[in-house]
This record gives C-alpha cells, structure tokens and sequence, in this order.
C-alpha cells in the first residue's frame, strides 16, 4: 500500500516549525497574495524562501495556494509569482482558476499542479478532464462520502479533509459572502456568511428554532473512522487551519500522526482520548464525522454557537451580582479562558477563589471556586475551559525533528581519511587528513564511532556507523570532528536544494481567435412549464431549462438548452447544454454555454473554456464594470477579437448550494421528509433584516439572492462589447415575463 501523506496548514513561521516538529508529511501555506486565506498571516516572499529550505532539509513536501480567482490586471504579477515558487523548488502549487491553471500548464509544464477544492471537485467527469489537462492531484469536495471517492477511477493523487472547519456549502459555489458583503470567498476574503445568525421564515412568519446560527456547521473529526481512511484510495489527509494558532497546528498534526503510525505499525487504531481533549480545549464548535461517513442531517450543525465552545470542566451552582460559584469538574487555573455555554458569555480567569474567598493560582477537579461576576452572568450555566494556559506553555515545547543518517568510514595507514554519510536519498563522501602509523595508543574503532555519533548541534541522528580501518593507526580526533561537520553541513545543503534543477520556463503561448457568431439577444432560464411556454411565444434566443423531464419534451425547438444540475454526473448526450460544471466537457453536444457557476474573470478563462468547446461563456456576477471592461480590453489584445459574452442583468443566483438541507434538519424529525414540497414558500432572514429564499433542487438546497436588475445598464455593456444578456427566473409571472421582456427590448434599441 503507497505511503499516506498528512498535510498540515501553515499560517506562519511558527506554525510551519510546529508542522515539522510534530511529524507533517507535508504542508500549505500562502504568500501575500493569490490565496484563499487572505486573512492569515502568510508568507513573505523571504519567508517562502526560508520555509522551502527548511521543509526540504526535513523531507517535507510544502505546497503553495495560489487558488483565488485572478483579475486581469493581476496575471502579469501573478506568473512572476508562480515562476518565483517554481524557480525556488516548491513542491506543487494549488489552484482554482480554471484559465490560469491552462496557462501555467504551457509556460511551467513540468510544475505539479493540484486542483483546489475550491474547483468543485466531486465527479468522475470532471475529474477526468483535469487529468486531461496534466492536473496531478485534486482535493475533493467535501461533501464526497468515502464510497464515492473509493468508486472514483482516475490516475490521479486523491486529497481529502479529515479534519477541521466545514464549509456548508460547495466550495467555490458559495457567493454569499461576495453579493451581500462584497468580500468574495473566491478571492479569499471571506466573510464568514454561514457564521451569522439568520431566521427561517415559513410563507413571511419567523418559525422558532433552537439556535440561530442556522448554517453553521461542526467541526469534522474523522479519528473514530481512520482505520477505513488508512484501507483507501485516499493519497493524502489533509488537515483545514491556516488561520489557526501555532499551538493547534502542532497539536493537531501529533494527533494525526499518532493515527497513522499506529495502523503502519500493526494495523490498528486507539484515538488517544487526551490528545482529542486536548484538541476540543484549543478549538471546538462540536465534532462531526462528516459526509465522508455520512453523517445524518441532524447531527451535522451547531446552530446553537458559531464559535470555539471548549470541553465542559463544571457547571454555576450560585450566581450573585458579586460573584459566580461553580463546582469544577475537571482543573482549572488562573489565566484560563473560560465560556458559558447557554448564555455565550466569556472570560478570562484573572482572579480565582477558593470557596473561603482566598485567592489561589489554581483549583482541581471536584473543587468549588469563585469567580468575580464581571460579565453581569445571571444563571446557572454549564462552564466550558476554551483556553489552557498549561496546555500552551506546553505545547511550546517539542522534540525537534531529527533525520536518520548512516556513517561509512574507511581509516587506512598512509591513506586520505575517507567518509560518507547516506541519509536512504543522497550519498556523500569527504576526504581528510592522512591517516599515521601509531607512535603510542593507537585509535579504535570504539573512538571513531564516539566522535561521529556527536551530531547534537545536526537536525541529524545517527542511525548505523560502519568503519573500515586498519590496527594501529592515529588521527588526530579534530580531524574525525572536522570531517563529521563537512558532511552534515554538505548533506544539510543538498537537502535543502533539490536535485532536479527547474528551467523549464516557456513564453507566454500564441492566443488565436475561434470567430462565434455575436447576435445581439437574451437568454431566459426558466423553472417551470408555465414560464417555458410564456418564453416560447417570446423572441428569446436562449431560453434554459433546469428540469430534464421539461428539457426532454421541448428539445426540438432548438432555443432549448439543459442547464446540467452542479453536482453529480451527466451521462446522456446533449445536444444543446448550459455548462454548470467542468465534467460538462466530458460529454458529448452541439453547442455549450458555459454558465455563471464556471467562475470567469478573467480573458484566459474565457479563451480556454472556448478553446475546449464553448461558444457562449457567461461572466460570473462577482465582476465589477471595471473588472469587464478589462477583461474584454485583455481579450481583445491577445485574441484579436471580441469574444460571445453573457451578462446577467435580471433575476436570482444562488448563493450557496448545499448537501445539507436546512429545512429538514429544522422542521422533520426524520431523514424522510416532504416539507419542500408542502406548497409553502421558506426563505433565511439576515440580521439586516433581507431575504433569501431556499430552493430544493435534485436533492440539493439552494439559497437564493435577492433580486439582481440591472436592465437599464445594457447599453453601458453593448458599449462594452457584451452581445448576450440573461435573466433568471424564479416565481414570476406570464405578465412579469411580459413586462421585463419589453423592458429590456426598449435597453437594446437605445
């Protein structure tokens, strides 16, 4: 069975010695720029520098985000960053943007690529087609359960989640965060929209729940189910965090590690109940063991709390305007960071009390202590330790990684002294002095070994010494340490230098144009057989139908198009096909357009996507005018031509689309539910007080946006170059369709 990879994020440079020390196979980590944890720390480009030398020198693979969605104004400085990682030896780069991941590919063609989950990665189709595209490893959704991936039949390395924070939904399908707060997850400037406490209205009523924080999920765990992770195809595990704190880094890799050298050693697996404890004091929302193992609706969220809970260590048995009485169930001390559960309410331990009011630095399991009443508590609560002092004063202190090495020495009477040393991938040799004929003791062999074992100051370890040697012979024992630090400080290098020296860095390739027709006209995509015959009697150039059943009875009408659902796989033909997803190129058609979901930005995308098929490929909504008019600017001087854009300039877009679903999780009270299909209508209020409505589609929920209508902008965008535009439609109706129709008609003649 080929060797798992744990892979372990990296925020910064303390996390990364955390990694290392605590037994990473392998590590990501972002720069300043292009990657989807804008908010983190990052890395310098002398701190990437710094980094690569020292995972090299451990044997440690480090792999480099550069997976947001690029502008167009950025792919200049953008390639000068990926040939910096590659000039520098990273390991692999890991991307989402479909029309950079070409481009690299042709100007870096041997740079390992994987593709980030951020790609949507959950089919066999589309698996295939980045295989296709010299894609080396995908990092799967992480909605994707372990029988799904097992079933999946690529030549490629398979990554996957095994622990940390959940996204609720698909990832790189969720533009809530960009539409309603202008950050866009894409771009990694996420605003955390699934955290926020929303209401779930039923017809316009609020209906009552347990929790507010409706979208929030658990954090996963996989540790009870390792075992079957070890017996898969899974090539890597990897750990989400690089927005975490040094000390979690370091404590959830020694967890992991734990695991797997457990099952490689006799094949079998006993989570350590103290490290997990250990794990749920540094961060906590609840475990859950994920879709990998199928985890039932109602077991996957926390609606009750978005943020780290900690591990119960008591409960309040008196609450005074004073004071806060509690009876601990497990240690507490002076410093910790404590939560009460129900209320929400935190706080420091800056002052602990025994039960007589003395103050004491720290108190045990089964002791009653007092707490100043400084956050105005008023009930008796469940007390939860969210920080341990102890634990991270601990946690600061690690045995240093140490790398196996192998002596050879061969001591001849009137021969240069001769080493090697071999660490299982190089093989060095220095020579030193001449060895002499002994005039009094002689050295022995014992002596030799002594000196090269000294290797304290060395991330080396002896493993086995060989000597070759004659009797009676002399060497001075500064020669045997002279020549033991020539050839840790030579392996040391060469270790952190890669062998295979990277210059294979070709020119940005020759852009030709395809010549696709660009009619001016608009597009409809409809929900229902109502609207459908509404838009037939209407002059639509498109009009595209999300219902297969719907699709198949109008598809001789060649304005038809199917939009192909964004999860799962299409198998039958289609002639004519709005391309929600990349495994849309996998099938066989006539004519494609490639939808909003396919995430363009850029004119590189636009080119490539043509390149593969499409003749219509629609802007994602994420794109300002300025970003638009870039973008065709690019297009134009590299393509020499205006390419058949869509815009869409009416109607609703999802804004997250997920497995979970929202309203049996909160309305049934078991997995065989109807209630999406009662009549009613069920939308999500923000905080703000606006409205989403959520759709059940194909077994998926769907979170809709409010009404987008920038209809009166469509002579600024004909201006531009934009020939295409669409509307979405959701519950309008025939007079609506009617009346947007002319509306837009009197846009298209000014």
């Amino acid at each position: 069975m080929k060797k798992k990879e744990l892979l372990v994020p990296v925020g910064t440079m303390e996390a990364l010695h955390q990694a290392i020390h605590n037994g990473a196979d392998a590590v990501y980590l972002g720069g300043k720029q292009f990657g989807a944890r804008k908010f983190a720390d990052n890395f310098s480009e002398e701190e990437m520098i710094e980094a690569i030398s020292l995972c090299h020198l451990y044997g440690v693979k480090i792999y480099v985000t550069v997976n947001t969605l690029i502008y167009d104004e950025e792919v200049e400085s953008f390639l000068e960053y990926i040939k910096f990682l590659y000039l520098y030896h990273v390991d692999a780069v890991i991307m989402q943007d479909f029309g950079m991941i070409c481009l690299v590919r042709e100007c870096f063609p041997d740079l390992e690529i994987h593709a980030s989950t951020q790609m949507h990665n959950q089919n066999q189709q589309g698996l295939s087609f980045l295989q296709k595209l010299g894609v080396k490893r995908v990092v799967l959704a992480r909605e994707l359960s372990l029988e799904e991936i097992e079933n999946l039949k690529v030549d490629m390395e398979l990554e996957v989640f095994v622990h940390g924070a959940l996204c609720i939904c698909y990832s790189g399908c969720c533009l809530f965060s960009s539409m309603i707060g202008g950050r866009s997850g894409n771009r990694g400037e996420c605003a955390g929209s699934c955290r926020l406490p929303y209401q779930l209205l039923e017809d316009g009523k609020v209906v009552s729940t347990e929790g507010k924080y409706l979208l929030s999920p658990k954090e996963l765990n996989t540790s009870h189910y390792f075992e079957r992770l070890m017996e898969s195809n899974i090539t890597s595990f990897k750990i989400e965090g690089r927005m975490k704190s040094p000390a979690y880094v370091g404590l959830v890799t020694k967890f992991y590690r734990n695991l797997i050298d457990q099952y490689e050693q006799n094949k079998k697996i006993v989570v350590p109940q103290e490290l997990e404890n250990e794990l749920k004091t540094l961060f906590y929302r609840q475990f859950t063991k994920g879709y990998l193992f199928q985890e039932d609706n109602h077991q996957l969220m926390n609606i009750k709390s978005p943020n780290h809970i900690g591990i119960k260590i008591g409960r309040v048995i008196e609450v005074t305007s004073s004071y806060i009485k509690i009876l601990l169930s497990s240690d507490l001390a002076q410093e910790d960071g404590i939560r009460f559960l129900e209320s929400g309410k935190g706080m420091i331990v800056n002052f602990l009390y025994d039960q007589n009011h003395r103050l004491i630095h720290e108190a045990k399991r089964g002791d009653m202590i007092l707490l100043d009443n400084k956050i105005k508590l008023a009930s008796l609560d469940q007390v939860h330790k969210t920080k341990d002092v102890k634990l991270l004063e601990c946690l600061t202190h690690y045995e240093k990684r140490r790398i196996a090495v192998d002596f050879h020495v061969v001591a001849k009477k009137d021969q240069l002294l001769k080493a090697m040393i071999m660490d299982g991938v190089h093989c060095l040799e220095v020579e030193g002095d001449i060895v002499q004929k002994a005039k009094n003791a002689p050295l022995s062999k014992e002596k030799i070994i002594a000196q090269f074992r000294k290797l304290g100051n060395t991330p080396f370890v002896l493993d086995d010494i060989t000597v070759e040697m004659d009797d009676d012979i002399f060497l001075p024992i500064q020669s045997l340490n002279q020549l033991r630090r020539e050839l840790t400080l030579q392996l040391e290098e060469k270790r952190r230098t890669t062998s295979t020296q990277k210059t294979r860095v070709f020119p940005m390739p020759q852009f030709h144009g395809f010549g696709f027709d660009r009619h001016v006209g608009v597009s409809i995509l409809v929900r229902n057989q109502e609207q459908l015959e509404q838009c037939l009697q209407l002059p639509f150039q498109r009009i595209y139908v999300d219902d297969w059943k719907l699709f198949q009875k109008y598809q001789n009408d060649p304005r038809i198009y199917y939009e192909m659902p964004r999860v799962g796989n299409v198998s039958t033909p289609i002639t004519r096909l709005l391309m929600t997803q990349l495994s849309g190129f996998e099938l066989p058609f006539q004519s494609a357009v490639c939808d909003y979901t396919m995430n363009v930005t850029n004119a590189y995308t636009v080119y490539y996507l043509q390149k593969y098929g499409a003749s219509i490929v629609t802007l994602s909504p994420e794109l300002t005018d300025k970003h638009i008019q870039t973008l065709l600017d690019s297009y134009r001087n590299n393509m020499q031509e205006t390419p058949h854009l869509e815009k869409i300039i009416y109607g609703r877009i999802d804004l997250m689309i997920m497995k979970h679903c929202v309203l049996n999780d909160l309305l049934s009270k078991t997995s065989k539910c109807s209630i999406c299909q009662n009549g009613k209508n069920y939308q999500l209020q923000d905080r703000m007080g606006q409205s989403y409505p959520i759709v059940s589609h194909c077994n998926l929920t769907h979170i809709l946006s409010s009404i987008i209508d920038q209809i009166s902008s469509i002579p600024l965008y004909q201006q531009m170059g934009i020939c295409s535009f669409r509307l979405q439609l959701f519950d309008e109706t025939k007079e609506e369709i009617e009346n947007l129709y002319r509306k837009i008609e009197k846009m298209l003649k000014k």
